[in-house]
């Protein structure tokens, strides 16, 4: 009789432990899929804002859209950086064709995946992806165009930004 005690605890015991193994065991990306997403103003400094805009800028501000950087002097944001958890691949991008005109392009070397959106030859947007986040600059005031030397401006911004993404 103790003999099947044993074997039924020793059997209860492992089915147990693989249950909580299991449980506990949600996938590599669980702990920063839980975590909120960091500022975009928390990503880039004001030089570096200015560096891309241009011109020296006004520090950062947070808002709904993100973080904003506006040349010294005016009130509207030339340059906007927002954070997320996205759902969408790049290939969600890709195979869009609004009727406004804009295109997406895959961008080569940036984050795990990266596209632009352009219309009428200008950047509008550069989205790349690192882990569970997506970073979101919002140029369209920059006039600038791809493979320009602003585009490479933004680029390596973007790198910067990555990198202070954990």
């Amino acid at each position: 009789m103790p003999q099947k005690r044993n074997i039924s605890f020793g059997i209860i015991t492992f089915v147990l432990s693989c249950g909580l193994m299991l449980a506990g065991c949600q996938g590599p990306d669980t702990e920063a899929e839980n975590k909120k997403p960091p500022s975009g103003c928390s990503l880039l400094t004001t030089e570096e804002a200015a560096y891309l805009v241009g011109k020296p800028v006004e520090p950062g501000a947070g808002s709904m859209l993100g973080c904003g950087w506006a040349p010294k002097g005016e009130t509207m944001s030339y340059l906007n950086l927002q954070v997320k958890k996205s759902p969408n691949s790049p290939d969600h991008y890709l195979g869009l064709s609004p009727e406004d005109g804009t295109r997406f392009k895959k961008v080569e070397d940036l984050g795990h995946e990266a596209v632009i959106a352009v219309r009428e030859g200008d950047v509008l947007v550069l989205m790349a992806w690192k882990g569970p986040w997506q970073i979101k600059f919002t140029v369209g005031f920059l006039d600038i165009k791809p493979d320009s030397e602003g585009f490479q401006r933004l680029k390596a911004t973007a790198k910067k930004a990555l990198a202070k993404l954990e």
